[in-house]
């Protein structure tokens, strides 16, 4: 099961960052930043402070460098001075999850509803919160929900395979082999990424 969390975590962290870039709305990805690169980094961020992938990669590099505290107080500066940005509340959210305060990220995403009303993207960000917070039922009830959705899937199906995955996960958690195997499954089927052929076999693996 650990080797099996570890291929999940690794998985979703691929896919959040497509999910964040689907919010938006630009498609880009976060590559990683070296320590050589940070100089001409933040001279990039000073001369466009209002790039959200550019502020990624600083918060990348903070983290790589052991600075996740710095990080995360960067990401929230960016996210309170880009209220209209959802993509920049995500990545805060997700902050404040890995940073082991699922409760303040839970009554952010409340004031994200208010302020983006019917976004997928804030439901499928609190099912994977719920489910860091030990609520796996509920964390698995709205991802299978956000999954099954017909409308999800034709409209985003970035966003219904990672809710596949999140429900997958879910279902490991509760010990239920069978199902988070359908769910991989599931998974596989709305996926074009390159990936799929590992969730197939780690579905076949559950199962055996």
């Amino acid at each position: 099961i650990a080797r099996m969390n570890q291929f999940f975590d690794r998985l979703e962290s691929q896919l959040r960052q497509s999910l964040r870039a689907h919010a938006d709305g630009t498609g880009s990805q976060t590559p990683t930043v070296d320590a050589q690169a940070a100089a001409s980094l933040e001279k990039d961020r000073a001369a466009r402070p209002d790039d959200l992938g550019l502020a990624q990669r600083q918060w990348t590099s903070l983290e790589q460098a052991g600075r996740p505290q710095e990080a995360a107080q960067q990401m929230e500066l960016f996210a309170k001075g880009h209220p209209a940005n959802l993509a920049a509340q995500l990545v805060w959210v997700s902050s404040l999850v890995r940073g082991g305060r699922a409760d303040e990220a839970l009554r952010q995403i409340e004031i994200l509803r208010k302020r983006f009303p019917d976004r997928n993207e804030i439901d499928l960000t609190e099912a994977d919160t719920l489910l860091v917070a030990g609520r796996v039922v509920e964390a698995r009830m709205m991802a299978e929900h956000l999954a099954n959705d017909a409308k999800v899937q034709k409209s985003q199906p970035t966003l219904a395979h990672l809710a596949a995955l999140l429900a997958a996960k879910a279902a490991l958690v509760q010990n239920k082999m069978p199902e988070a195997a359908a769910l991989l499954e599931q998974a596989a089927l709305t996926s074009k990424a390159p990936g799929t052929g590992d969730l197939l076999k780690a579905a076949q693996a559950l199962v055996l």
